[in-house]
């Protein structure tokens, strides 16, 4: 972070879970990297530290599957998220009769010859919309029931941890503290 700073980077992409994709080497998923909740808090302190809040943009992706998830890295620091894999199963979910048990159902979009014809693109379009709209909605929804008007105003002041290693480790509140 500190690198990208000083080279006036004006976004940070955080990639958290374990290191790597789906398609990364097992030993490199298992034994490299810092899952998002360890990694996003680190790169927000270094933000507010530093000064850069509003100079540079702090985008988090991994191990996010729905609002709830989205909620929590907002609330912790990130400008943005992007969301891959969760995306991926909107894109298919319909259409999962296609690929067969042991297949990746990434396989529907792979465009070998043999299986260029599988994806109804509509279909997955539909799925996709779906998806974001409802973690559009649940999001609008959260802020609602948190007493704000903007998802931009919920910050970890909003949030409970259940166990004191998640509360050291982002910064929040402890649910049996008040």
């Amino acid at each position: 972070m500190a690198a990208a700073a000083e080279a006036g980077f004006d976004v940070a992409v955080i990639e958290g879970a374990q290191c790597g994709t789906a398609g990364s080497p097992e030993m490199t998923i298992n034994n490299f990297g810092l899952p998002t909740a360890y990694a996003l808090p680190r790169a927000a302190s270094f933000i507010d530290r530093e000064g850069l809040k509003g100079k540079m943009s702090l985008v988090v992706v991994g191990g996010l599957r729905d609002s709830g998830d989205v909620l929590k890295a907002l609330a912790l620091g990130a400008d943005a998220v992007y969301l891959g894999q969760a995306a991926l199963a909107a894109l298919l979910y319909s259409q999962l009769e296609k690929t067969t048990i042991a297949v990746f159902f990434t396989s529907l979009f792979s465009y070998s010859p043999e299986e260029e014809d599988d994806l109804d693109i509509d279909k997955a379009a539909t799925g996709l919309y779906n998806y974001i709209k409802a973690t559009g909605d649940e999001l609008a929804l959260a802020a609602r029931l948190l007493g704000k008007a903007d998802i931009r105003e919920i910050s970890k002041d909003d949030m409970r941890s259940l166990t004191s290693l998640i509360a050291s480790v982002t910064g929040v509140t402890p649910a049996y503290q008040t």
